[in-house]
């Protein structure tokens, strides 16, 4: 939907230790929501200084509600 906000924020959480230690709760997600999944934690990816984000964001169709946490320049 574009809000980009919200999507940092649920990965936050989801990477937090506590959740991240649930394996046997990860190994049961279906294989089409861990494909999902990995889909949307590339976007919230910090590599290379958030390249695929900026790339994301510059590609959005508008309304989009970029995370505010990440500054940027539009080209």
């Amino acid at each position: 939907l574009g809000n980009y906000n919200a999507l940092f924020a649920v990965f936050t959480a989801l990477s937090s230790s506590t959740i991240s230690r649930l394996q046997k709760t990860w190994d049961g997600l279906a294989p089409k929501y861990r494909a999902t999944f990995e889909t949307l934690r590339k976007a919230t990816d910090h590599t290379r200084n958030y390249a695929e984000y900026r790339q994301r964001v510059r590609q959005a169709l508008p309304p989009c509600l970029p995370f505010v946490g990440v500054s940027w320049r539009a080209r």
